[in-house]
């Protein structure tokens, strides 16, 4: 999309881009409170942010707490990408590897449980789009998950099942692809083969997982499957996937650390939008994601965008507050800010 930005302009048209929720509202809101933070005179020394498209706490009724709400094979291969944030100052970089052995947890507002918070992708370009470039010492950007989701598709990963090279999978069953990656040529115990290979009991939450997923069972590698990941794909599809009457939830937390040196202050601010789908109705993701967009093109068609060309995102206010109003007013979807802490500080020392 940026290769557009300069023919864009000279054809005196605009491209508004990264306005789903993530990327999207996560910067509308994020950029919304940045600009007030600076209009009171604050720096923003560290910034967070975490999203996750989870199902609700009633219907989170299966091993991996997840449900497909986009397609599993993106959500699979992300787990595969490395992480590059900034720390005190310092890239800090995760190979994809060691991705989900690098996972905190963290508490939202309003849910009664922590949840897994992982690094996605580069978060130390967010600098750029935010203009925190020689301010922010701290930046990073992550997924959040129920309980439980990180270390296993650690090992799933470990085992070879996000494997992504084509393979013949004809003639293939399930438990006979598990054993081919432990080099086994038996399926016979092959639960307690893995479990053996990974130093677990056979009664560990990570081998029953495997187990729920059909990931021992003699049913056939589906027709036309032709990656260990798109056989994975497959198996959490058929058991993964929202029940008629089942509702999602949104859950996206940002995190400020702010210096206010003319105030001695230093303050942490939290913006948070917990949203869930409609029971019978929409889903979260479906309104959190297409929204945006909608009311995006709206103001481009009312004209009301008129004086910018090119490509842009939605970080500045002529979009950010527009859209993040008519979702609150007229959807019900609202980010809630907060002051979670504030102490006194002389700067002059620092």
């Amino acid at each position: 999309m940026r290769a557009l930005n300069d023919a864009a302009k000279a054809a005196g048209v605009i491209i508004v881009n990264e306005c789903g929720v993530d990327p999207g509202t996560d910067h509308m809101s994020a950029q919304k409170l940045m600009d007030k933070i600076h209009s009171e005179g604050g720096r923003i020394v560290g910034f967070a942010s975490f999203c996750g498209g989870l199902p609700a706490p009633e219907d989170n009724n299966n091993p991996l707490g997840y449900k497909f709400s986009w397609a599993p094979r993106g959500v699979l291969r992300a787990s595969t990408n490395s992480a590059l944030f900034l720390k005190d100052g310092k890239e800090v970089t995760i190979p994809g590897e060691v991705l989900f052995e690098n996972y905190n947890l963290q508490r939202v507002e309003g849910l009664d449980y922590d949840l897994e918070a992982y690094p996605n992708r580069n978060s130390v370009q967010y600098l750029d789009v935010y203009g925190l470039k020689g301010e922010c010492r701290s930046i990073i950007r992550g997924t959040y998950r129920y309980r439980g989701w990180c270390d296993c598709i650690k090992k799933l990963a470990d085992l070879g099942y996000l494997d992504m090279n084509e393979l013949d999978l004809s003639n293939y069953t399930y438990a006979k692809l598990t054993a081919s990656m432990l080099n086994s040529q038996s399926t016979l115990h092959i639960k307690n083969q893995v479990a053996a290979h990974f130093k677990l009991d056979a009664t560990n939450r990570i081998i029953t997982t495997m187990e729920w997923l059909g990931l021992f069972s003699n049913d056939p590698i589906p027709p036309k499957t032709n990656t260990r990941l798109d056989a994975l794909c497959a198996a959490m599809l058929a058991r993964m996937q929202y029940a008629e009457g089942e509702r999602d939830m949104l859950v996206m937390q940002h995190t400020f650390e702010c210096e206010y040196p003319r105030e001695g202050k230093k303050r942490i601010y939290t913006s948070r939008l917990l949203d869930f789908g409609i029971k019978h109705g929409d889903s979260s993701m479906s309104r959190t994601v297409s929204l945006p967009v909608a009311i995006a093109t709206k103001l481009v068609l009312e004209g009301k965008l008129s004086h910018l060309r090119g490509l842009v995102i939605p970080t500045l206010p002529e979009l950010y507050n527009p859209i993040l109003e008519e979702l609150e007013t007229k959807f019900n979807i609202k980010f809630h800010e907060k002051l979670e802490k504030e102490q006194d500080c002389n700067f002059s020392n620092i």
